[in-house]
Parts: C-alpha cells; structure tokens; sequence
C-alpha cells in the first residue's frame, strides 16, 4: 500500500507547483513573523486575499500594531507600516478619487505640510463634500481642531469663499473672522460617533471593534474565547464571533450546509453548520453578527465549532430595550396586539429578502443604534413606519416617538 501512494505521489500533483507554494508560503510566514506591520499594510493595499479589510484590520490589532487613521499630513496613497504601526492610506476613504488624492500628497510634498483648514483649501480647492468626508473620518484631525469645529467652519469657509480663494475684500471679513473664533468647540465626537464615520469610510471600524458594544456578553462567565478552544476539545461550549467570511457547499447526499468563519477579540475561528442545523438557521446566517454559537469544539482540525444552536445577539439586545421602551411608554399590551392580529393573518412565516409581500418586525443593531422597523401589509400595498431610537435619547423623546409610531398603524 505504501508503494503505491508513494509511486502515485509522483504524479499526483504538480512537484514544481508544490514547491512553489512552499517557498511562498514560507516567505510570507517570515514576513508575518518578523515585519508584521509591513507586510499587513502591503496585504491591505493590496486589495486582495480571500478576507476583507476589516478582517486584516482586526488581525494587524490582534498581533499587536497599532492601527492609526488616514492624515492629510502624513499619510500616502496606500497603506503605510512601520515599526508596531500602521497608517491607513488615503486610498481607504470611499468617494475619494485619486487625483484628489494626488492632489494633496502633491501639495503637501512641495509646499509642506497644511496648517488648518484654511490653508488646506486654498492650497488644494477641494470641494465642501470631498472635505466632509476627510473631516468625519478623522483625516483632518492633525490640523488641531476638534471634527465638530472643523465641519462648522468648512460651512463658514464655503459661505465666504473669499475666505478661502483670498481674491478679493469682504464687507464682513472682519465679523467673518470674529465668528470663526466663535464657532470653536472642545466638544469631540463620542467613540460610537466616530466608529459610524469610520465605516462610513472606510468600511471598517478603528475606534473599536464591532465585539466592544457587546462587552457584557462576550466576558460573561461560561463563554469561551477563540485563543482558548484548544483546552475545550469535544466539550460542547458556548462562543460568540462576529462575521468574518462564509462558505455555502453541497454535501454527497445533495444537502446544503455551511462555514462561518468567525472572529472574537481574541483570534478567529469557524462555525460548521451541518445541514440539519443549517436548516434551522440559515436565515440568520445572512447578518454580520455577533453571533452566538453553541456547539461541541473539534480542536484537531483547527478552530472548529460543530454548531447546535446559534443566534444573533444584535437581534436578541434590541428586542430586549424595544421590550423596555414600549413597557416605559405603557403601550405593550397595545404592541402584543399588534402582533397577535399579524400572526393571525399568516404573515409571520420566514420569507427570503426577495419577497416582499410579507410583514415582518425587524430588531437590527449596530454600533450602538437600534433601528426600529415595522412593516405592515393592508392587501397587495405595503406601509412602513422606519424610526431610528439612538440608545442616548431621552425617555420622553422614546415615548413620543413610540406613540407616533402607533398613531401611524
């Protein structure tokens, strides 16, 4: 037996295929291993792999680097590592084209570095939107200004363009002046503000990780983490992991089943979801996450988790606050009905995206803002009533809010 899978070995793969990839393989090991910050950066500009962005992000925070936002002084087209640092390059900002963005490392090259906002837009004439988004994605923070001063002041600057081209007297200059000293502010915007603009932009978070809003959960006693599955070996556990990639396949029997491959603070690792669990779960698996995973742990094979059950915590944290909000506001028995004359009428069965005939209540959070979505069916027309409840409103506003809602249906 062992003749034979030796002499098949002789042809049964490519040997200079096979040796190419192992010296590749070993090259990128080395480089991971002992320039991490360099070679993440140069997979992120890259623009390729099998992950996204936002997973590559992740791992460079995991080894260790510190991830540092776009700079219209000092960051470059692409991404930049050094040391335990990466810079994200301008190219990473979304509706920025690239003579823009040559246009700024061209300026900032010949005639130094931008002083304030003032400077920078008469120096690169860049429009009031192409500012915003350098603006609330903190591209503009090393000009010294909090990001609320400097939006307040791009409306000043845009109102008085002669402010910025300095081709000619205003009658108000002075008062002009006078105001753009008043209009500086301390306050900044909070990390939740910041993590919004920041996917925004770039299509990842910075500030914090998607897993951080869920802190209470993922450090509650009896969850394990992804750098400790190897000690829960065939134990069944429980685990929470947030979207990294997936994989839909067919098994021999013709039955489909699925791979999440997930990630904590922690590391990464993958949920296999057998065709009977997938069954029971395979709408949930269309979300971002978090999820909740419980399952037995194949540690042999890798970081595996054999799912038994999985949710999604998003959807279980906001029907618990929408539960408190319509308690607070007295219209929960109204709500319950609500829902009892929908189930009545056959539509709370589970629909695909594509069909839209169906009402469906729909709890969906995400950087600490819960979206309450109700849509309601009258015949073949559909009414939808879309209201965003930030988790920092005041109770009233909630209640007024839940009580228009109401009126609606």
């Amino acid at each position: 037996m062992w003749k034979q899978i030796k002499s098949f070995a002789g042809y049964a793969f490519c040997k200079a295929h096979s040796a190419s990839f192992a010296l590749l393989s070993f090259q990128v090991a080395y480089l991971k291993a002992h320039y991490p910050a360099e070679f993440m950066a140069a997979v992120l500009s890259n623009q390729g792999g099998y992950y996204s962005a936002a997973v590559y992000i992740s791992e460079a925070q995991r080894l260790g680097i510190k991830v540092l936002l776009p700079s219209v002084n000092k960051s470059v087209y692409e991404y930049a590592g050094s040391g335990k640092e990466i810079r994200i390059g301008l190219m990473a900002i979304k509706n920025l084209v690239k003579n823009v963005i040559d246009k700024i490392i061209m300026e900032r090259e010949q005639r130094g570095s931008f002083s304030s906002l003032s400077d920078f837009l008469k120096r690169t004439q860049l429009t009031y939107e192409q500012t915003e988004i350098l603006i609330k994605c903190g591209a503009m923070d090393c000009l010294g200004q909090t990001r609320p001063t400097l939006l307040r002041l791009i409306d000043l600057y845009f109102s008085h363009r002669k402010l910025i081209l300095g081709n000619g007297s205003d009658l108000f200059e002075n008062e002009t002046v006078k105001l753009e000293k008043e209009i500086v502010t301390l306050r900044q915007f909070s990390a939740d503000e910041m993590c919004v603009r920041e996917y925004e932009a770039f299509g990842y978070m910075i500030t914090k990780h998607p897993l951080e809003f869920f802190a209470q959960e993922i450090d509650a006693p009896g969850v394990v983490k992804a750098s400790e599955m190897m000690k829960y070996h065939n134990r069944v556990v429980k685990m929470i992991g947030w979207y990294m990639t997936s994989k839909r396949i067919k098994t021999s029997k013709g039955e489909i089943m699925k791979f999440l491959s997930l990630e904590d603070l922690s590391g990464t690792f993958e949920a296999v979801i057998f065709p009977n669990a997938y069954q029971k779960y395979a709408e949930l698996t269309i979300s971002m996450g978090p999820y909740f995973v419980e399952g037995r742990v194949d540690a042999l094979n890798g970081n595996n988790i054999i799912v038994e059950n999985l949710s999604v915590l998003a959807a279980e944290k906001a029907r618990s606050i929408t539960y408190r909000v319509l308690k607070s506001a007295g219209l929960l028995n109204r709500w319950n009905k609500v829902k009892k004359s929908i189930k009545g009428n056959g539509f709370d069965q589970p629909t695909m995206p594509h069909q839209h005939w169906h009402a469906n209540i729909k709890y969906v959070n995400f950087r600490g803002t819960f979206l309450f979505l109700i849509s309601v069916i009258y015949g073949y027309s559909r009414y939808i009533v879309h209201h965003e409840l930030r988790t920092n409103m005041q109770e009233y506003d909630v209640q007024i809010t839940i009580q228009l809602l109401f009126r609606e249906l």
